[in-house]
């Protein structure tokens, strides 16, 4: 990897099981002005201890000690990656708002109804921040099924459930950015919710509760080109993890 990154962006794409979330749609009234500027989409995926997750996880670190070496001590975000229950996971977050001031008129987005349904977050904006290119997270499903691969299309942030299998697009900017961030989600997408759907029906034939309720311009492409498709889905039948009971016993622990 070339170690002259200063001013550039690596974008990367990590599998794995979506064991925490907090995605649009935004539904909290009451925002203090103190925490608009905060305010983000985040998710955190895990894979048990899988072998091709944790690899994913050094690569991480060896993207981040190479941008390291190129911008020197302005890169002080926190750790590289987390754990959840024991286990390797990585986090990944997007901020909603970026100031007005440092946002170009043509990079600014509209909050949709996906996202801001109640416009709580647009009230909370006002005049001071504004929603850009930058801070958009895309949502994708894969279409057909392992043995047609179809393609993948865009859908609502509603449809992802903790135990999803999922993938994330993530930017590592090695750009000095507001508060030194250097690695944000750009998109999610849903590869397999069956073993959440099996659980959240099983828990409501049992009468039980389901699991849960239901910087710089940068120019870059999300979403998934055709060719990719294929070497996504073969990353994926890699990183499968056990046989479906086995599934089934992990999904009973979240």
């Amino acid at each position: 990897m070339d170690e002259n990154l200063a001013d550039k962006e690596v974008v990367a794409l990590f599998q794995g099981i979506l064991c925490k979330k907090d995605i649009a749609p935004y539904n909290e009234k009451n925002i203090p002005s103190g925490k608009v500027k905060y305010l983000c989409q985040s998710a955190t995926l895990t894979a048990f201890g899988n072998s091709v997750f944790d690899k994913s996880i050094e690569d991480m670190a060896a993207i981040y000690a190479i941008f390291t070496r190129a911008i020197g001590d302005n890169l002080v975000e926190g750790a590289v990656h987390s754990t959840y229950k024991d286990f390797s996971a990585i986090d990944v977050a997007n901020r909603y708002f970026t100031p007005r001031g440092g946002a170009a008129t043509k990079e600014i987005r509209p909050l949709t109804a996906e996202v801001d349904l109640k416009g709580y977050l647009a009230k909370a904006a006002g005049s001071t921040y504004v929603h850009t290119e930058e801070n958009k997270v895309y949502y994708f499903k894969k279409a057909g099924n392992k043995q047609s691969e179809t393609g993948f299309q865009a859908t609502g942030p509603q449809i992802f459930q903790v135990g999803d299998i999922v993938e994330v697009q993530v930017s590592f900017i090695a750009i000095p950015m507001q508060d030194n961030k250097w690695k944000i989600i750009r998109s999610i997408s849903l590869f397999d919710g069956r073993f959440t759907q099996e659980v959240i029906i099983k828990s409501l034939t049992q009468n039980t509760a389901p699991v849960e309720k239901a910087k710089p311009l940068l120019k870059r492409r999300v979403g998934y080109a055709e060719e990719e498709l294929s070497i996504t889905c073969a990353k994926l039948a890699e990183m499968e993890i056990g046989e479906k009971k086995d599934k089934s016993e992990e999904m009973d622990n979240f």
